[in-house]
């Protein structure tokens, strides 16, 4: 399984696999290679890269399950961790996504870490990692991250406590809550595994349940079932 793909400025793409480890492919020649890093050797090892993203420097960010973050350097083809400051060696961060915005800013969605900022020049990592506001503190998981194009200051965030709202100049989160009308019920529906925003500025919504579209002119709420979660969606 392919979970993320992302083009380099040769034209070749790399592929952040379920189990397989980093592929390089080039669509010209056919030509698919292989990495795989020895962080952890012997029965441990697992190979399996959530997400993939290209720095300045051409080197590579990568998120893994069980390792936290690495950098892989494809000109000389080696890996070394690359985690956060003040995380926790017992506990590293999933890194799920990768999110680079207009500034050059990364912006990543972990499990356990919540939302992180990475500014590459000065190497300085800011943590956004609890809903004060929204959710009496607690820790939360991002999966996706979505510009607003109605506001550049803002990030659609999606997250195991539903979609958010990221305001870049002040820190600030917004939730949206989502509730679903199930036999009389109201069924919460907050886990989000993936958001993005159409060309008529609707969201959509990627989730354990199905679909969700959010239509912010008429502030109301198309549900699309699917047969399981949705974990991506294009661009719409």
């Amino acid at each position: 399984f392919i979970l993320r793909i992302k083009e380099a400025a040769d034209g070749t793409l790399w592929l952040a696999s379920l189990g397989g480890g980093l592929l390089n492919y080039n669509p010209e020649t056919g030509a698919l290679k292989t990495y795989k890093d020895n962080i952890i050797a012997g029965a441990n090892h697992d190979y399996t890269y959530l997400c993939v993203e290209i720095l300045k420097d051409g080197k590579l960010m990568i998120g893994t399950q069980k390792k936290g973050m690495l950098l892989f350097d494809p000109f000389t083809e080696n890996f070394t961790t690359f985690n956060p400051p003040f995380t926790s060696k017992t506990d590293l961060p999933i890194l799920r996504t990768i999110f680079t915005d207009k500034n050059g800013l990364k912006w990543l969605g972990t499990d356990n870490y919540g939302l992180i900022k990475f500014e590459e020049e000065a190497n300085k990592f800011t943590f956004y990692n609890k809903l004060e506001k929204v959710s009496l503190g607690r820790y939360f998981n991002v999966s996706w991250i979505c510009p607003d194009s109605k506001d550049t200051s803002i990030l659609l965030v999606a997250t195991s406590n539903g979609l958010t709202s990221f305001n870049k100049s002040n820190g600030e989160y917004e939730n949206y809550q989502l509730y679903t009308e199930v036999n009389g019920t109201y069924d919460n529906n907050n886990f989000i595994l993936s958001v993005i925003e159409d060309r008529l500025g609707s969201i959509w919504l990627g989730t354990k349940s199905g679909i969700y579209k959010i239509n912010r002119i008429k502030y109301a709420i198309d549900i699309y079932m699917a047969p399981s979660e949705v974990n991506e969606l294009g661009k719409a």
